[in-house]
């Protein structure tokens, strides 16, 4: 019977983080970890983008609305994203997918960038 302790998921931790470094695409798994730990953060953030008005003054009417924009806008780039990239990136070689991620990444800045200018 194996029993879960301190030293065993420490362990398990380290080898996993040394399987990770070997690997040419451990640097996209540790790049996901972080993004997954800001994607609550960035909805929790539309909300307050939707709320504001013109000169970043408070404005309720029509947050709703402006908040289904915003939401919905991530959904066709959800959809919209891997369509366009399916061309050039292919399973059987990595480097496709990891240039399609890393593109992604940018675009998923550049709207960050844009949603906070407006």
């Amino acid at each position: 019977e194996s029993k879960l302790s301190f030293a065993n998921f420490s362990s398990m931790t380290k080898d996993g983080v040394v399987y990770l470094r070997s690997q040419p695409w451990g640097a996209f798994i540790f790049l996901k970890f972080c993004a997954a730990l800001i994607y609550g953060a960035s909805d929790i953030l539309n909300v307050s983008f939707s709320e504001q008005g013109v000169n970043n003054a408070l404005d309720m009417d029509g947050s709703s609305q402006r908040l289904g924009i915003i939401f919905a806008f991530v959904g066709i780039g959800c959809f919209i994203g891997p369509i366009l990239a399916e061309p050039w990136s292919h399973m059987d070689n990595v480097s496709s997918l990891e240039r399609s991620c890393l593109i992604s990444f940018f675009f998923m800045a550049l709207g960050c960038y844009g949603m906070s200018q407006f």
